[in-house]
């Protein structure tokens, strides 16, 4: 799969965006909504199948480091 520089920075910048949302809450009701929902179907409806994938594949992979990026 070969990547340009452009796709490249833009499935980092919502892989990282996944992160942040993952963090930042709405208090709605009993239970609080993450705005990682949003910026992961925003990756998919921006980005399309492919590097949306990408971008979340990658956000994983960051978790799975070790990193505390999950809600």
């Amino acid at each position: 799969m070969n990547l340009t520089t452009k796709e490249m920075i833009v499935t980092s910048l919502f892989a990282a965006l996944t992160a942040i949302g993952a963090l930042l809450t709405i208090p709605i009701g009993p239970v609080p909504v993450t705005l990682q929902v949003l910026f992961t179907l925003t990756a998919g409806a921006l980005l399309g199948a492919r590097l949306g994938l990408l971008s979340q594949i990658l956000y994983l992979f960051i978790g799975a480091v070790g990193l505390p990026v999950y809600a």
